[in-house]
């Protein structure tokens, strides 16, 4: 039976995970880092990018990444690498890249929410755990798979002084069921970003996370970084090109008529951090002074 057959069997596990805008509020409690500011967060969408995607760099070295072309659509896909991940043990997937800046610091973040089953690790980036936090901060400098359990971070954030941060998000961790799991880094070609794809587990204790896990974790990881690093150089390529993306107009027609970045969001069905973000990028690239001249630029130039 193929992977496509097995997915097609599991329909009912596809569950569209929207980003609880309550809870990725609730990081903000976290303290702020002393030092300097988290990684700019920008969330990729794979249908928002699909016509600046090239077929050449999506990839079909392995059946995996074959049998993810062949998919008709990217809810298919999402269907696919989910009922993948329960075959493998696995419950949650997150695929981040992270751009770093001269001195070697994460400087920003490209969250693929096709497939990222959870939040926690927006949660985590955006609490600033992306340079503290073992697993995350391995896949960044290393190559070598990172298996982790929530005593295991628990003990590092206890060692590092961030116990006490640390064990608030570990409760919302276990809540979530996001208990154990596998992380590992690679880099873009041609490019210096680098991916992290994780994988977690509801399972308390990682020592289920064998090498024959471990290397079917890899295939299966390696197969998606394939397909999901092409959407990561289309966004960069219309980031370079300047071009506005589809969420970017609709986030400045709801700013022209005075919506709130947490309105805007309700409305985009998006978190405000995410509202945030563009309205940043928006302001630098027209040269807005401030929020009421972004929206009079945008009044001017894009008739929104």
């Amino acid at each position: 039976m193929s992977y496509q057959d097995t997915a097609r069997e599991s329909t009912d596990f596809l569950v569209h995970d929207r980003v609880d805008t309550a809870v990725l509020e609730r990081a903000d409690e976290f303290d702020t880092p002393a030092v300097r500011p988290g990684p700019e967060i920008c969330y990729v969408d794979e249908t928002e990018i699909a016509s600046m995607i090239r077929g050449d760099e999506l990839g079909r070295e392995t059946d995996i990444a074959v049998e993810l072309g062949a998919a008709r659509n990217a809810e298919e896909r999402v269907r696919l690498v989910r009922t993948l991940l329960r075959m493998l043990g696995y419950s949650g997937l997150a695929y981040l890249a992270v751009k770093m800046d001269k001195l070697g610091r994460p400087e920003r973040v490209y969250v693929l929410r096709n497939y990222m089953t959870t939040n926690i690790a927006t949660q985590m980036l955006e609490a600033g755990f992306l340079e503290r936090e073992s697993d995350l901060h391995g896949a960044l400098t290393s190559d070598v798979p990172q298996v982790w359990d929530l005593k295991s971070l628990v003990t590092a954030w206890r060692e590092s002084g961030d116990y006490a941060r640390g064990q608030q998000l570990a409760d919302q961790m276990r809540d979530k069921g996001v208990c154990s799991g596998l992380s590992f880094g690679v880099s873009i070609t041609h490019t210096t970003i680098r991916s992290i794809v994780s994988f977690t587990s509801p399972r308390h204790n990682a020592a289920w996370i064998n090498d024959n896990v471990v290397a079917q974790s890899l295939a299966l990881g390696l197969s998606l970084h394939q397909r999901c690093s092409a959407y990561i150089k289309a966004v960069r390529r219309r980031e370079t090109a300047g071009v506005l993306s589809q969420l970017q107009q609709r986030i400045l027609s709801l700013l022209v008529l005075g919506l709130s970045d947490k309105e805007i969001a309700i409305r985009l069905d998006t978190t405000a951090h995410n509202v945030d973000y563009h309205l940043r990028q928006l302001r630098d690239k027209y040269k807005a002074l401030n929020r009421s001249h972004l929206a009079f630029v945008a009044a001017q130039t894009q008739g929104v």
